[in-house]
């Protein structure tokens, strides 16, 4: 049983290795790689995150304690306790304030500070109070959001959809 598994592993592995190489990278430097996010690649090594380029070189370097893909020319990531946004050169494009954060998706990103989201937009600016349990994306113009029920709102923070839903989809 036991060379079973090991066997197993070691194919799971190789497998591993060789979708990566496919992509210029070498996957047995890293313990996960992530598909393509705007020309770069998020990768994890141990608890540590970074990116490379589709030739294997680390652009940024593993020192994230997380990170998300790139969208609309940024990433959250983890660093020192709070998240915040870097741009594909490294350099802080908003700062770490947040105690969790998501990707930019029409301007907008949710954030999160102590148990509630809100969001902000491209300059960082909060666009709404912080009140819900839950954000998400935004899709078509709203975001969903969660305090109690379900719904969603627009850019401004106004509830276009009323949260009086039990479950909501975008």
């Amino acid at each position: 049983m036991n060379t079973y598994l090991l066997t197993v592993l070691l194919a799971v592995g190789s497998y591993a290795a060789l979708f990566s190489q496919h992509k210029g990278i070498d996957g047995s430097k890293y313990d996960h790689v992530w598909d393509e996010s705007e020309g770069l690649y998020r990768v994890r090594r141990g608890s540590l995150f970074g990116f490379v380029d589709k030739d294997g070189r680390e652009v940024l370097p593993l020192k994230y304690y997380f990170a998300y893909d790139f969208s609309e020319g940024v990433a959250a990531v983890r660093y020192d306790g709070k998240f915040g946004f870097i741009d594909k050169e490294g350099r802080e494009a908003l700062p770490f304030l947040y105690d969790d954060g998501a990707v930019f998706s029409e301007g907008m990103c949710a954030v999160n500070v102590g148990i509630v989201w809100s969001y902000i937009n491209r300059e960082g600016r909060l666009m709404m109070n912080y009140k819900y349990t839950h954000a998400y994306p935004f899709k078509e113009g709203r975001g969903r959001v969660r305090f109690g029920k379900w719904g969603f709102v627009d850019k401004e923070g106004k509830e276009i959809v009323p949260l009086v839903y039990e479950e909501a989809e975008d």
